[in-house]
């Protein structure tokens, strides 16, 4: 049987934050090191932002634990690296 694929947004995110540091890169070269140190920072704050968000999204999903959603959820992750993320979360809600 085939698997099952996950679709999301996150190749978007990928090449935009690869976008971001080579922005960031390029400013470095020109020697524009004030403009480099905003844009790397807005860089890092992007790239933390959003991770940010995805373990709330799967602390929020780990609350209903034991529906069929979730259920459904935690097959179509397993074996990827949001997986993994899913299942280590520092982030719980009791």
């Amino acid at each position: 049987m085939k698997k099952k694929r996950v679709w999301a947004a996150s190749p978007v995110f990928y090449i935009l934050s690869v976008l971001l540091f080579v922005m960031a890169g390029i400013s470095w070269f020109q020697g524009n090191t004030a403009l480099f140190a905003v844009e790397l920072v807005a860089a890092a704050l992007a790239v933390a932002a959003v991770l940010l968000l995805v373990l709330l999204v799967f602390a929020v999903i780990g609350a209903f634990d034991g529906t069929s959603f979730v259920q459904g959820f935690e097959d179509a992750l397993n074996g990827s690296f949001l997986g993994r993320l899913y299942e280590s979360n520092p982030v719980k809600f009791s």
